[in-house]
């Protein structure tokens, strides 16, 4: 696995950035949805209050809070499992790493050993950006 490191400043791998722009998208396509149903509700005069009406609407409501909990949930699950799998890759890569600096027999500073240049690839990255 070769991997090149384009620049130092950490941004979110493809996958991430399209999950989330998933959820935006859903939430968005909610909050329209939800904003008619808020909107018919403040139009409806005194004369056309209907307690079948109002809890007509306040149930359309409740449908898409459940809907909208739903994707979150959903896009929640995909956030974590992608954040798993850029933690297993960063192991795979640090394990590479490890047994090329021992193949190639790399020469490195007095007190500097392979495990304390592989304690220094650590996953805050990925962490703080999750």
């Amino acid at each position: 696995m070769q991997i090149e490191i384009v620049k130092e400043e950490y941004t979110n791998p493809y996958e991430r950035n399209v999950a989330y722009e998933r959820l935006k998208k859903e939430q968005v396509e909610i909050y329209e949805k939800r904003k008619e149903v808020y909107l018919q509700l403040a139009d409806i005069t005194p004369d056309q209050i209907q307690k079948n009406k109002i809890e007509k609407l306040l149930e359309g409501i409740k449908e898409l809070n459940d809907l909208a909990q739903g994707n979150y949930d959903k896009r929640f699950d995909e956030l974590l499992a992608l954040h798993n799998n850029l933690e297993n890759r960063l192991r795979a890569i640090k394990e590479n790493l490890r047994e090329k600096l021992v193949d190639f027999e790399a020469e490195l500073e007095e007190g500097v050993t392979i495990e304390t240049i592989l304690e220094g690839i650590k996953f805050s990255k990925i962490n703080s950006n999750f």
